[in-house]
């Protein structure tokens, strides 16, 4: 799925947000970036509120519909599993601390 409000079919000048888009910010811009973890959603916003360059439009949407369906875990380290760091310092007798493996004085 692609951002339904971009205006643009090419990277190049914007009329929307009054600037000359290279390819890569176009691709999140419409939508078309798989790379992002929002496809681009997060940047169309801030050239909507008339960041990164842009001219804020007159007609912001500032709540765009997701632009597509694929999640992206951000930690693929499961919560419950402990860190290989957590086991060393269980297993060394230590508890709390900062994790570096130095004795408290």
């Amino acid at each position: 799925m692609s951002n339904p409000h971009c205006e643009c079919p090419v990277a190049g000048w914007c009329n929307r947000h009054q600037m000359q888009k290279p390819d890569v910010l176009h691709s999140l811009c419409s939508g078309s970036n798989e790379m992002s973890s929002s496809c681009g959603r997060d940047v169309f916003i801030a050239l909507e509120q008339g960041k990164l360059g842009a001219k804020a439009p007159q007609n912001p949407i500032l709540n765009p519909p997701l632009f597509c369906s694929a999640v992206k875990s951000s930690n693929p380290i499961s919560k419950t599993e402990p860190t290989e760091k957590k086991r060393n310092s269980v297993k060394s007798g230590m508890s709390g601390g900062c994790g570096c493996g130095k004795k408290k004085k």
